[in-house]
C-alpha cells in the first residue's frame, strides 16, 4: 500500500513539474483574429522534428501572420514518452492567426 501512494505522489509530482511553457511571437499590431491550432512533433529532446517545419505563409493563404504562439501544455506533456529517463516524443502545441497586411488595415480604417 505504501509503495502505492509513493508511485502515485511521485507520477503527480512528475506531472506537475513537467515543464509546460509558452511562447508568443507578433506581428505588428495585434488584431483580434481566428486563431488556428495543430501540434507539432519532435523527438529525443526536440533535436529532431518528425513533423516537418510549417510554412505559415501558404497556410495563410497570401495575408500575412498575425500571432504565433508555441505552447507545451499538460496534455502535450502526457501525450510525450520516454524510456529510462530520455525523452523520445514531444509534442508542442501551435497556435496561429493571419490578418491583412497591415498598410491594407489602416485602410479600412480610414473609410
Amino acid at each position: 500500500m505504501l509503495n502505492k501512494t509513493i508511485y502515485t505522489a511521485l507520477s503527480t509530482l512528475c506531472i506537475l513539474i513537467s515543464g509546460c511553457s509558452t511562447m508568443h511571437f507578433v506581428n505588428g499590431p495585434e488584431t483580434e483574429e481566428k486563431s488556428r491550432s495543430h501540434w507539432h512533433h519532435s523527438a529525443i529532446y526536440g533535436a529532431f522534428e518528425i513533423s516537418p517545419p510549417y510554412d505559415i505563409a501558404e497556410s495563410c493563404y497570401g495575408k500575412e501572420w498575425n500571432k504565433i504562439t508555441i505552447e507545451r501544455t499538460l496534455l502535450n506533456s502526457l501525450a510525450s514518452f520516454g524510456i529510462n529517463g530520455v525523452n523520445l516524443y514531444t509534442p508542442w502545441s501551435v497556435h496561429y492567426s493571419c490578418r491583412l497586411p497591415v498598410d491594407q488595415l489602416q485602410y479600412q480604417d480610414d473609410l
